[in-house]
């Protein structure tokens, strides 16, 4: 993108800024037709996730929380519009991964305890496990991509710390 591109999109955010401060929320429409369909198909492949409702309900937050402005209002034109977004979405993607996998892990505490008494079955690599690592190893690459844009040295120092 273009220093004129990153300035459209500053003002832009500028305007919805200035319109959902004043109570219009219909306002934040303007961003939501352009950027909604992106936003979904990545969210539904970031989740791996059978159910369809769930990248959904995570938009749904995503968008409610762009409602409120400070979001918008705090967008200063540094990278795209969309890349902005994108970070904020991606903090609620991850949010949510955690959320359900700290549910999933008292679930899974409370139910196999009687099968680790005798030592066995803690080792074992459970599907969800290896999804999970998977997903955690691709957050991992958008975000050093993400980072390379803004400052290459430190993406560089940080690959070069994962890879040992």
């Amino acid at each position: 993108m273009t220093a004129v591109d990153h300035q459209k999109d500053l003002i832009l955010a500028q305007e919805i800024c200035d319109e959902l401060l004043s109570g219009n929320s219909e306002s934040i429409l303007k961003i939501y037709h352009k950027y909604h369909p992106f936003f979904l198909a990545y969210t539904r492949k970031r989740l791996y996730s059978i159910d369809p409702d769930r990248a959904l309900s995570i938009l749904d937050d995503f968008w409610v929380e762009l409602l409120n402005a400070r979001a918008i209002c705090d967008f200063k034109g540094f990278a795209s519009l969309k890349n902005y977004l994108f970070r904020i979405l991606n903090y609620r993607i991850v949010d949510n991964v955690r959320r359900a996998n700290r549910q999933g892990a008292y679930s899974k505490n409370v139910s196999d305890k009687d099968h680790e008494i005798d030592g066995f079955g803690s080792e074992e690599e459970s599907p969800e496990k290896d999804i999970m690592h998977k997903q955690k190893i691709e957050l991992i690459h958008e975000s050093l991509l993400m980072l390379t844009e803004n400052s290459p040295s430190d993406a560089y120092l940080v690959k070069m710390h994962l890879e040992g």
